[in-house]
């Protein structure tokens, strides 16, 4: 029906191992920087850019819990 795989894309996006987990934290961290270190010297991007950060970690700190 879907000319891509579904579990394959929901394994990327929540990963089921601790392994999968930490490798999609370190690149969101890693992504993270990056777009701070593009978007340091203008305020109000860095602003936007630190904002879609936290609430990404927040996101997967939340998901943890649960």
């Amino acid at each position: 029906m879907f000319p891509f795989d579904v579990d394959f894309i929901l394994d990327i996006l929540l990963p089921s191992t601790d392994k999968g987990v930490a490798v999609q934290f370190a690149i969101i961290i890693v992504l993270f920087g990056l777009a701070l270190w593009k978007f340091w010297r203008n305020p109000d991007a860095r602003l936007l850019t630190v904002g879609i950060g936290l609430v990404g970690l927040g996101l997967m700190g939340f998901r943890a819990l649960h």
